[in-house]
């Protein structure tokens, strides 16, 4: 799971780094000058055409055609608002990020000591042991009613173990106290 968090996180960063680029690409050609260096190609191609189509008409053409591309240069989109708007964003992107992740560290530590409180060396060492049927690599008891008189038993403890043999099997005694005692 921590492999899937850091690559949901190295998912997520790669995403915004891609919007990113694409949100640059969008305000470079929405620049003034990117813009009317379009239409100054398209003018000069445009002018050229006419010149070669009809001599008499190009000084008409030229002024109709100087007269559209200041029109159409009054009309290119103001880009100030967006470069703004992007550096908000970015800013914003950066900080949402440090968050996340700040918050996924914090929850990684929690599950960290979650997790070592459910370690059985850590059950072993608050005094609780761990039974084993036929040695230490057998099957780890849980019941009491599944054992008989003579089966061997393997115990672990937090240091050490022992080997021991069933006497008697008991009934269930939760809270109940032991009547041979």
């Amino acid at each position: 799971w921590q492999r899937r968090l850091a690559q949901a996180l190295r998912d997520g960063l790669a995403q915004r780094r891609t919007d990113l680029a694409h949100l640059s690409r969008v305000l470079q050609r929405s620049s003034p000058a990117y813009i009317a260096g379009t239409w100054r190609l398209a003018l000069d191609e445009a002018t050229a055409r006419l010149l070669r189509a009809g001599g008499a008409l190009a000084p008409l053409r030229r002024t109709q055609v100087g007269s559209l591309g200041r029109r159409l240069r009054a009309c290119a989109p103001r880009t100030e608002p967006l470069r703004e708007c992007h550096r908000l964003l970015t800013l914003e992107l950066h900080r949402a990020t440090a968050n996340r992740l700040a918050a996924a560290r914090s929850q990684l530590a929690g599950l960290r000591v979650a997790l070592s409180a459910l370690n059985p060396q850590a059950t072993l060492e608050r005094g609780y042991a761990i039974v084993h049927s036929a040695g230490f690599r057998g099957p780890v008891l849980s019941d009491g009613s599944r054992l008989a008189q003579g089966d061997r038993l393997a115990i672990r403890l937090s240091r050490g173990g022992a080997l021991a043999t069933v006497d008697r099997a008991l009934p269930d005694i939760h809270g109940e106290e032991d009547e041979s005692r």
